[in-house]
């Protein structure tokens, strides 16, 4: 009887002693779970206050670039303001070609002494397409008045001007150098052209028939005899 007693004392007494253990040991697995619940918790409330610290030094990043590119466009608009500020009809002077010397290309012969060039612009790196009379000659009018006795022997012989000038071209796959002087009254470029052997195009549309010299004022009329 007593050793039964005593049994039943010490298992109480191992009980209380587990229970304690365990309640240590579940309090130590608590205390990781917790942790790791705690530390999810604060990376979030961390994420949001670097987010906000980090969203605030963007806007510092990008108010300083606004101000750079706001800077720039005021720059812009003053220089637009100022850029004709001096120029007055005394002081500006023309864009002139005046005494270039460079290669060009014959796009389009509209008659015997006048044509369509592509033109190299050495400022902006493009080209560009300027029509041009060629300097020193004229030749017969593709369109005379309709009332002049020798309009249909004209346009023939302006047809054989436009012909032969065509020929010239083609046996320079149509580029040739060109070199410029003033524009004339209408504001056409004015320009001598020299094929790929230096010979000077112009005179060898006088010399071929095709084309006579003339250097301002009062235009030769046509005459048969004058091809």
């Amino acid at each position: 009887m007593g050793n039964c007693f005593v049994k039943e004392h010490v298992k109480e007494e191992l009980k209380e002693h587990v229970k304690e253990e365990l309640k240590e040991h579940v309090k130590e697995e608590l205390k990781e779970h917790v942790k790791e619940e705690v530390k999810e918790h604060v990376k979030e409330e961390l994420k949001e206050h670097v987010k906000e610290e980090v969203k605030e030094e963007v806007k510092e990043e990008v108010k300083e670039e606004v101000k750079e590119e706001v800077k720039e466009e005021v720059k812009e608009e003053v220089k637009e303001e100022n850029l004709y500020k001096y120029c007055t009809d005394e002081n500006t002077p023309y864009y002139s070609y005046e005494n270039l010397k460079k290669k060009i290309k014959v796009l389009r012969i509209i008659d015997g002494d006048t044509v369509d060039i592509a033109l190299y612009h050495d400022e902006t790196n493009k080209i560009f397409k300027y029509r041009v009379r060629m300097y020193g000659i004229d030749t017969p009018e593709k369109r005379p008045p309709k009332n002049d006795p020798n309009r249909d022997k004209e346009i023939a012989a302006s047809k054989r001007s436009s012909d032969s000038l065509k020929k010239i071209l083609e046996e320079n796959n149509n580029i040739v150098v060109g070199l410029f002087y003033k524009p004339d009254k209408y504001g056409r470029l004015m320009c001598t052209f020299y094929d790929k052997n230096g010979d000077d195009i112009n005179k060898l549309m006088v010399k071929n028939g095709h084309a006579y010299e003339y250097f301002g004022k009062t235009k030769q009329k046509y005459k048969e005899d004058s091809e």
